[in-house]
């Protein structure tokens, strides 16, 4: 389906309908309580699916687990509420990178290095005075 079409179905109001189709480039929302956020950004990350975007180059922040789920939830039911062809609306929301904000970084964090960052990782750490207990930890000296 149509990505415009999709958001002429909804209760967006004028300005909502703007954000949420605003295009592929990064876009901050900023606005008060009661305001429809949540519900912009959900239709915004249908719309840049709906519009070919691939679901894991997508990031939705959020500051607690449960916003997060509510928003990951309202996608999937507008990318239920939508004829789509392909993956079922639950495996296209999973590939989306979305949670809280340390939720995110561990994720980050826990990616897999390519042995030259490790490498640096253990070179910056001897630098520092630090003892490489991993590549991935390192801790300050006894003493």
């Amino acid at each position: 389906m149509d990505a415009a079409l999709m958001l002429e179905k909804t209760t967006l109001n004028p300005q909502q309908v703007a954000a949420a189709s605003f295009g592929n480039e990064p876009l901050l929302i900023v606005a008060g309580a009661g305001t429809g956020k949540t519900n912009t950004l959900a239709h915004r990350v249908a719309y840049l699916i709906a519009s070919g975007v691939n679901p894991s180059r997508i990031l939705l922040l959020t500051f607690t687990r449960r916003a997060a789920k509510e928003m990951a939830r309202r996608v999937e039911n507008i990318l239920a509420s939508v004829e789509r062809k392909g993956a079922s609306p639950g495996a296209v929301v999973g590939k989306i990178w979305h949670g809280t904000f340390h939720a995110i970084a561990n994720r980050l964090l826990r990616l897999p290095s390519s042995s030259a960052s490790r490498e640096a990782i253990s070179s910056h750490t001897a630098r520092q005075g630090c003892v490489a207990t991993s590549p991935r930890r390192a801790a300050k000296p006894a003493g």
